[in-house]
């Protein structure tokens, strides 16, 4: 792959999940470690799935460590 097309995915992969945490966050907002565990599985999965080959800028890094934080 090139690097646009890996760049393209990251972003795509970032807006899916912040969509997907947006989505559930009235249900999440009520019990703390339940919107923990479910955070972890639902939107982290759908955003780092098959992410160990990608180089990273220190733009999405940052990008991905601000969602983490989330």
């Amino acid at each position: 792959m090139n690097q646009n097309s890996i760049q393209e995915k990251i972003k795509s992969r970032l807006k899916l999940g912040n969509a997907c945490y947006h989505s559930v966050q009235n249900i999440l907002s009520s019990i703390v470690q339940s919107k923990i565990k479910l955070y972890r599985t639902i939107s982290l999965s759908a955003v780092l799935y098959r992410c160990e080959t990608w180089s990273f800028t220190l733009r999405e890094e940052c990008n991905l460590h601000a969602l983490l934080n989330k």
